[in-house]
């Protein structure tokens, strides 16, 4: 929707264009600055190369959360400014290099870190349930509650609610809210203003990883030939809000198995809230309670082949024959409770990333295949 219109549909809501920051759009521009470095070894048996970049980009268009009384949920606009800076690595070699037998093995890592330095009106924004868009964090982050304990009894509800009444002076004052119950989440008061408000989230994550890469094997051996390639992923997180729906019991929706070790008066020695209808004391809520280690490591292909002898083939008319077996998609190894920890449920947007909510998994493919050339 261009300025013009959303203008027009502000003016009707009452809406100026100038509070949302809203102008034509333009183009993105970039100033990079590369350095690199190729190396070759031993008759090129070892090749290494290295990449160092620095890239400024401005006026970047980036989806923009708008009040739902413009009639719209959100814009793309050239809406700040952002820098990438990265180091990326390849290493190939061939380990093996005779008659009968090739083995060659490529490795390739890349270390980037982006951040954002300038937003219209320097305004934060929130995007998707828990990512949050603000200048010196970089996008992917996520903000929200930390969660402190779990209250174990009515006499900790009342110290803090007590506290809550002498710092700001109003005699009905709650530190959370007037329905905390014993197997409720007290939540940390950062501000250390004596309630839990909005002022108490902060970034509590984020999707960025701190390294990936992946690692190929390339072997061959009379016509036998195996090929896998391993992926990784580091540092990164995941917003799993698949478990905050699956254990907020908080309604009729069926939970997950985890909500049996929930606080109950018999039991006390766990991090899973009481089941309350309605949620009154906000345990779902968007907080480091849902945010995981999405780092893993997957063998995302594999491929076994044999390229039969030309003598086999000859009396068949055939220049070539060639069956396989391959997979993908076969292992994964990695902490992440959920389906996938290569998951992303906002995959259109730039500014909603490593969330999971429902999110099918990636499945794991076999294929038998035979190639024939004439």
């Amino acid at each position: 929707m261009g300025a013009t219109n959303l203008a027009n549909y502000n003016a009707v809501a009452g809406i100026a264009p100038t509070q949302l920051g809203v102008r034509d759009l333009g183009w993105e521009q970039t100033q990079e600055i590369n350095v690199g470095m190729d190396l070759g070894l031993l008759d090129s048996r070892i090749n290494f190369t290295v990449n160092a970049f620095n890239r400024k980009s401005n006026d970047l268009l980036l989806n923009r959360q708008l009040p739902l009384t413009s009639g719209f949920g959100n814009i793309t606009q050239n809406i700040g400014d952002m820098r990438n800076r990265g180091l990326e690595f390849e290493l190939t070699t061939q380990n093996v290099r005779s008659k009968d037998f090739t083995w060659t093995t490529s490795f390739n890592t890349s270390i980037i870190r982006n951040q954002v330095t300038r937003l219209v009106n320097n305004a934060a924004f929130g995007a998707g349930f828990a990512n949050w868009v603000q200048v010196g964090a970089s996008l992917g982050s996520f903000r929200g509650y930390v969660v402190d304990r779990i209250y174990q009894s009515q006499e900790e509800i009342n110290a803090d609610n007590l506290i809550a009444r002498q710092r700001t002076g109003r005699t009905n004052a709650n530190y959370q809210s007037p329905d905390t119950k014993p197997g409720d989440i007290r939540f940390q008061d950062l501000n250390k203003n004596g309630i839990l408000d909005a002022e108490d989230q902060k970034l509590i994550g984020s999707a960025q990883p701190n390294a990936s890469g992946g690692i190929t094997n390339s072997l061959g051996w009379k016509g036998l030939e195996l090929n896998f390639f391993f992926q990784f992923v580091s540092g990164n997180e995941i917003y799993n809000n698949t478990r905050a729906f699956g254990e907020g019991m908080s309604g009729q929706f069926g939970q997950f198995g985890a909500v049996r070790d929930r606080w109950t008066a018999t039991n006390t020695d766990t991090d899973i809230p009481r089941a309350a209808w309605g949620d009154p004391n906000g345990n779902a809520r968007v907080s480091d309670r849902w945010i995981e280690d999405g780092s893993y490591i997957r063998l995302k292909t594999a491929t076994l082949g044999y390229s039969l002898p030309t003598k086999w083939i000859q009396s068949a008319h055939l220049r070539s024959a060639r069956v396989y077996i391959a997979g993908q998609n076969l292992l994964t190894f990695t902490n992440y409770s959920g389906l996938d920890p290569e998951v992303n449920t906002f995959n259109a947007s730039n500014t909603s990333q490593g969330t999971d909510f429902l999110t099918f998994p990636q499945a794991r493919v076999y294929q038998v295949g035979l190639n024939l050339g004439f």
